[in-house]
């Protein structure tokens, strides 16, 4: 197993969720890993925190459109 961890936010700015996954995809097969952990996705007040101050635990954040 082997894991690549990603900040959706920063990977691909100015990305939605949709077209983060088609790429995310790609890129990742392409290294050769087998799993992709998210870091954190939930709706957040500071962008510089990268969504460790989390507002809204069961919310995905809207900066990156509808999941």
């Amino acid at each position: 197993m082997s894991i690549y961890e990603v900040h959706l936010a920063s990977w691909r700015p100015g990305l939605g969720y949709r077209q983060l996954a088609e790429e995310l995809v790609e890129y990742v097969q392409a290294l050769g890993f087998t799993h992709v952990e998210f870091m954190p996705v939930a709706e957040h007040p500071f962008g510089g925190s990268w969504g460790y101050q989390v507002t809204s635990y069961y919310a995905p954040t809207a900066r990156l459109g509808v999941p």
